[in-house]
Formats: structure tokens, sequence, C-alpha cells
């Protein structure tokens, strides 16, 4: 939004958190409206996107109730669940008939019957070639809202790199809420991140490594050590380029499932999911797999083979912590969320964005508490160094542990 701290400190002063978060939204629709209703509101997770979305469909068939207006969103629950209980929150539920909800799965086998007055592109960073066939074929999409909480890097890798050129040809940002200006203007809560550093264990050799006709068994390090070897070689030799993928998929998944940030993370859900008192703390554990997340929270988890039972149960806070992947990225809310644990993580911004944004939903006196867990002088590190880049640093605390000691 380009703010001076003289411009929010008065907005602070003069409007509650809420007028502030709706002039936000108003601000945003407005951009939109102006670069001709064609464009992407990026705004932390927090800021309301969703109920932009919701604005410009009810203009959109206010102005002409026989519109058109479809809305493609990444998953079923936001499908069947949380759209049409953000159009029930502000009143539009009659709209709910008149919209077409649809997954991003779905588009390139929809086929509307005239001309699409309003197309919303929900979480439009997950944007393929085949989703854009959509806007190519026998019929005009007049206006075009993609929402996200950030857009992919196009000075990153080659995929964000792709998805960047498609979002820019079809609905280039127009209005942007970072982080920080969310903090400010007291949309989201603030947060602090304690990132905690441990080494690869060089002394059990209990990994299975070498190859079917040799194998053996490696510590850790060796391990890592092994795979980033023959990562290297494919590197470097044209021969055994076409490998590549293959050692980059298996180094990542060894990361991904290394049993001493399994025990490090056992140690920390030892104790931070309580205050001192003994009062639980609502938290999420962010895992690098779902045999992590079982390992670490037995039936509490909610993944892409649970039903939402358990989610249900920690939104009506019957439990105190759940266990989850990726499932809770992006647009599912949760309530008083007091902290998140994030075990694994990758190098994508967004996902940090997103995840830290289940976090710091507005309370008054609020602070989260973000502990991230890293494999030094691994790719893990280089991970962590990568989606924190753009954050205050201040807001961050380092400290090295070992798997041994009490965290």
């Amino acid at each position: 939004m380009n703010l001076t701290k003289a411009e929010i400190d008065n907005l602070v002063a003069t409007m509650s958190p809420e007028e502030i978060k709706n002039w936000v939204q108003q601000q945003a629709y407005g951009a939109w409206m102006r670069a001709d209703c064609r464009g992407t509101f990026e705004g932390a997770t927090g800021v309301g996107k969703t109920r932009v979305g919701v604005m410009a469909a009810w203009q959109e068939l206010k102005s002409n109730p026989d519109a058109l207006v479809y809305i493609s969103v990444p998953t079923e629950t936001l499908r069947d669940v949380d759209w049409p209980d953000e159009f029930r929150k502000w009143g539009h539920e009659d709209l709910l008939d008149k919209v077409k909800i649809l997954c991003h799965t779905s588009m390139e086998k929809e086929k509307p019957e005239c001309d699409v007055d309003l197309f919303i592109f929900d979480e439009v960073h997950h944007v393929t070639v085949l989703n854009t066939m959509f806007f190519g074929r026998d019929w005009k999409v007049f206006k075009v809202l993609g929402l996200t909480a950030t857009l992919p890097d196009k000075d990153a890798n080659e995929n964000d790199r792709d998805k960047r050129i498609l979002i820019d040809g079809l609905c280039p940002s127009v209005f942007k809420v970072t982080v920080e200006e969310a903090i400010a203007l007291k949309l989201v809560s603030d947060f602090e991140v304690v990132v905690l550093k441990f080494d690869l264990d060089d002394t059990q050799h209990v990994i299975l490594s070498g190859t079917k006709k040799a194998p053996c068994k490696r510590t850790e390090k060796g391990h890592y050590d092994y795979l980033t070897k023959n990562l290297s070689k494919c590197m470097y030799m044209k021969s055994k380029e076409g490998l590549k993928f293959v050692w980059i998929q298996k180094r990542m998944a060894f990361l991904y499932n290394l049993p001493s940030k399994l025990q490090l993370a056992k140690q920390v859900m030892q104790h931070v999911l309580t205050e001192k008192d003994g009062t639980p703390l609502r938290t999420l554990i962010f895992c690098g797999s779902i045999e992590q997340s079982r390992e670490l929270c037995g039936e509490n988890v909610y993944n892409s083979k649970t039903d939402s039972g358990k989610l249900d149960a920690f939104q009506a806070k019957e439990i105190d912590y759940l266990g989850v992947v990726d499932a809770l990225n992006e647009g599912k809310n949760i309530d008083d969320l007091d902290q998140s644990i994030i075990i694994q993580l990758s190098s994508k911004e967004l996902k940090l964005i997103q995840r830290i944004g289940r976090n710091i939903r507005f309370r008054e006196g609020h602070v989260g508490k973000i502990i991230v867990l890293v494999a030094k002088g691994t790719a893990d590190e280089k991970w962590y160094k990568t989606a924190f880049a753009n954050f205050d640093r201040s807001r961050i605390k380092e400290h090295y542990v070992t798997t041994k000691q009490t965290v």
C-alpha cells in the first residue's frame, strides 16, 4: 500500500481494527476497479481477501442479475464450505445459487454456455497452463480477480517464474498488503519466531543407505553426504542429468523425515504445549509427512487421508493441538490459535506467510509464537534462509540445540 508511518498512525488512532480492515478491503476493490477489473489482490493472511471476492460478486450481480460469475478454488473444502460460509457471513446467501464455485482442477473441463462476466481466482498462485486454457476458448471472460497472500517470485526457480508469467498475463498485482503493513494497521497480531537449529547425528549408524547391491548403514550426516554427493554428480555430469530430480526427491524426503528432527520435535512438544501454570496452548504442528504427524500427534491429525473430525474438534476447542502437513496452509480460518510449530518448512515464502497467518488473526494483546526446527549445514537451512529472507529479523531469535538436551 505504501502508506507512510504518519498515515498508518492516523488510521490506527481514528479507526477500530474492523473499520481499518473494511477500509483496506475497499481500497483493494477500488484498485481492482481502476485496473479495468483485471488484477490480483495480494494480502497477508487475515486481511480479508475473501470478502473482497464476495464484494466483487455482489456488485456484479447487483448491476446485472443474470451475470455469469465463477469462483475457482484449490480444494473441495473451500468450494463446499468456506466460500459459501463467507457469503452467508456477509448476508449474501441468496447469491450462492447464482455463482458457480469450482476447483482449479475442473477449470479445463468447464464449458460455460455464454461469456463469463466475472471470474474470481482464489489462491491464484496455484495457476497452471491448463487453468489458463479456460480464458482462451470460445467465450470471453470480461473481469478477473485474483486473490493470494503473495505472488510467486519471478526471480526464484523456473516453476515460480512460469507461474508469475501466467498470472501477470491474466491478472497482475494491483494492490498489496504485506505482513508488516498488516501488523502496523492492527489487521493482524504481531508475532515472534524462535528458530531451533540442530546438527545431523554423526554417531549412530542406523540409516539404511547405499545401493540394492551394496546396502549399508550410515549416520544421518553420512547418509545426507551420500545423497548430496550423488546429486552433485548429476548436476555436473551430463550423462546423469536425468537422475537429478530423483536424487533431489530422495534428499528432500530424507530431510523431511529426519529421526533427529522427530526427536527434537517430541522434546519441544513436551515443553511448549502448555503455559507454566498448565493452561493448554492451542497449537498447530506443521509436519514433514503424514507418518511424522501421526508419530507426534497420534490421532490428533488432519490431512489428505483423514476426514475433518479432528479439525472440527480442534475448531470446537475439544482438543488443544493438531498435526498437519499442508492441509491448513491456506483457506481455512483457525480461531484463537496461540502458536505453531513448523517441524518442516520449504523455501517458499508463500507457504511460510500462510502458516504464520494461521497464528496471527487479530486479538487485542495477542503475540503469535512460531517455532521452527532447522537442520544445520543442510538444504533445510538454505530453505529456512530463503523463506525468511524478506522478514523483519528483529522478530527472529535463533538458538543452537541438541536433540538430547531440554529445550
